[in-house]
């Protein structure tokens, strides 16, 4: 049995969604050993952290076990190491961090709503569609 590593970058970790839900589930699954893949193998996630306020992310980084953090959002999009941004942050500019992280090639998982309107949203599905 392999453990297979995955990481998910989490912006807006400091919010209460990313800290009080998100980042407390994914930290009660590494607790569990990760997730159990149908070929015998685990899939951990090794969280992220990323926000806006350095000493924030940090305090958080450390409390949680001394995960990674950033307040870089672009860095955090251009590494190659991750593979999945969740969107946990403030619903403004949501539509511009999914398009940016869909660019970028990460997997979404995002709070909703993921734009403001219909067509905005339709645009994300077109754009993650063709990337």
């Amino acid at each position: 049995m392999a453990t297979q590593t995955i990481r998910v970058v989490i912006d807006g970790a400091t919010g209460r969604l990313g800290t009080t839900q998100h980042l407390k589930a994914l930290l009660a699954i590494r607790g569990e050993g990760g997730l159990p893949l149908k070929n015998g193998d685990r899939l951990m996630p090794e969280p992220v952290l990323l926000g806006r306020t350095p000493y924030k992310v940090a305090a958080l980084a450390a409390a949680s076990g001394g995960l990674r953090w950033s307040i870089d959002r672009d860095a955090c999009l251009a590494d190659k190491s991750i593979a999945i941004y969740f969107d946990a942050a403030p619903t403004g500019g949501r539509h511009q961090r999914i398009s940016a992280a869909i660019a970028a090639g990460k997997h979404i998982y995002t709070e909703k709503p993921a734009s403001p309107t219909f067509d905005e949203a339709l645009s994300l599905a077109c754009q993650a569609k063709q990337a």
